[in-house]
């Protein structure tokens, strides 16, 4: 994951999740237990923390 994109990969191909996209914002790490997924980023003024299912 890089700065503005969020995707995910999968055995048809990568999808890129639109609602995401901001060119302000790093994302920086993701996280998962194998129920839910965790991913971080930052604007260089607020930590963006992401959780779903």
């Amino acid at each position: 994951m890089t700065g503005a994109a969020l995707s995910h990969i999968n055995p048809a191909g990568w999808y890129r999740y639109t609602q995401f996209a901001d060119p302000a914002i790093n994302y920086y790490g993701v996280w998962t237990d194998g129920r839910e997924v965790f991913v971080v980023g930052n604007d260089g003024r607020k930590t963006y923390i992401l959780h779903g299912k």
